[in-house]
């Protein structure tokens, strides 16, 4: 094991900030899964300027969180906006559902 004990979040974000890291993802969460088939439900918790801020991302796999909260770092983006652009199950679905229609 990496650590003997593992460390608070308030105490690791009071880290990276005297180190003058102000943006960086602490945490990503299965919370469940999707209706959406293939799809999972992630809780995202990351720091963005100096402020903890937690997401909740649909998407297919861990890396596909990261693709879709990377454009949102450094910018001091609130989650409202990122919540909106990510979608919810239902947004997410219209989408798919309009490229379908879109190719056919």
């Amino acid at each position: 094991m990496l650590f003997k004990k593992k460390p608070r979040v308030d105490v690791v974000v009071n880290e990276l900030i005297k180190k003058n890291i102000e943006t960086c993802i602490l945490k990503i969460e299965l919370i469940g899964l999707s209706k959406i088939e293939d799809h999972f439900k992630y809780e995202v918790y990351y720091l963005d300027n100096k402020e903890v801020k937690k997401v909740p991302i649909i998407s297919t796999s861990v890396l596909g969180v990261v693709d879709i909260i990377s454009p949102y770092l450094y910018k001091g983006t609130n989650q409202q906006k990122i919540l909106f652009d990510a979608g919810s199950e239902n947004i997410i679905l219209s989408r798919m559902e309009n490229r379908l229609k879109k190719y056919n």
